[in-house]
């Protein structure tokens, strides 16, 4: 992994290399990547698509999103079907 004042380096594994673009950061206006993220850290990204140069296009900040969301989901009482 690299950090630098546009873009964090993912190692995808066997996959391929992965990018996050700025934009794709945080919706927090003041967030620093490299205050906030170590080399060696483990990130969950979700993967918007591959460019032509094949380098994987990811968002930290979308995976983030839809883990709140999905932990909302999970929160969420069930209700019984009433006939």
């Amino acid at each position: 992994m690299a950090i630098d004042e546009d873009e964090i380096a993912l190692d995808l594994q066997s996959y391929s290399r992965g990018i996050i673009p700025k934009e794709e950061w945080s919706n927090d206006p003041d967030f620093q990547a490299m205050d906030e993220i170590r080399i060696g850290d483990t990130l969950t990204v979700i993967v918007l698509y591959e460019d032509e140069s094949g380098q994987t296009i990811t968002s930290l900040r979308q995976a983030k999103k839809w883990r709140r969301g999905r932990r909302c989901r999970m929160r969420l009482p069930t209700t019984p079907y009433l006939k």
